[in-house]
């Protein structure tokens, strides 16, 4: 009997702490916020713009997001009975010749216009970080946890064919994609060398050794760090880029080095 009670104990602790869950949540609501775009000069850009904005809001889950295509004014009242807060309309416009992404924020409680955010349109398909940096001013205007990761890229090794792989950087969503290492050879294990990211490290085979590279993509130049026999991969980078962790096996045996990217040294 005293087993059945202490059963019963728990499972009304367990409901209890369930329910309070459950009010959490209907207490913390997300802050509604509809995103629109304008067809005005390039319709197509702007709603790639849109579908990204409304996807990297959705992804921060800091907001409840309603995308809405309309392209009429926006009506303040309506949206103020559905209990909106912001309204973010995203557009093309032309200065001195030249196209830039747009952004402006609206307050639905307010009825006005509290920010604009200029990106430039340097190439077409870099769209995603227009929008990705669009996402970072909304989220920041409500003082919500950092989203700032969302502007950083990515470098992967991307299969080409059979003993052939090629470096690339992509956003995080993978719609901008951009191949950067291409020579066919297999080119593995890309790491970042700074917080920068304007360089990296990546292993390539294709030589009689394995050897270990670090790329500077402003400069597009290589520099050579090492090679081994059977293995070589930058496992680590320090935070601030001065040292790393390498797998290397000039023995044949693998084991784990010290490089100190000032000194030029490897100590294992």
């Amino acid at each position: 009997m005293r087993y059945l009670w202490l059963f019963l104990i728990h499972a009304i602790g367990l409901f209890a702490t369930d329910k309070t869950l459950d009010i959490i949540k209907t207490i913390q609501k997300l802050p509604k916020i509809e995103v629109r775009y304008s067809m005005d000069n390039d319709a197509n850009y702007a709603l790639k713009l849109h579908e990204v904005l409304a996807n990297d809001l959705k992804t921060s889950q800091h907001f409840d997001v309603s995308p809405n295509k309309e392209q009429g004014a926006i009506n303040y009242a309506e949206l103020k009975d559905k209990k909106f807060e912001l309204v973010a309309l995203v557009s093309v416009a032309v200065e001195n010749g030249n196209k830039i992404s747009r952004l402006k924020l609206y307050d639905v409680n307010t009825s006005a216009l509290v920010k604009t955010f200029d990106y430039p349109i340097l190439s077409a398909d870099l769209y995603p970080f227009a929008a990705h940096n669009m996402a970072i001013v909304v989220n920041d205007h409500l003082k919500a946890p950092s989203i700032a990761w969302m502007k950083r890229l990515i470098v992967f090794s991307k299969y080409i064919g059979p003993g052939i792989t090629n470096i690339a950087l992509a956003d995080y969503t993978m719609r901008y994609q951009k191949e950067i290492i291409k020579n066919n050879r297999l080119n593995i294990f890309p790491r970042w060398a700074n917080a920068e990211q304007t360089e990296f490290y990546y292993t390539q085979y294709g030589e009689r050794k394995p050897m270990i590279l670090k790329y500077n993509i402003q400069k597009a130049t290589h520099e050579k760090i090492t090679s081994s026999q059977g293995m070589a991969v930058v496992s680590s980078v320090s935070s601030d880029g001065s040292k790393i962790l390498m797998s290397l096996a000039p023995d044949g045996q693998p084991d784990v080095y010290l490089y100190d990217t000032h000194k030029k040294q490897a100590l294992k």
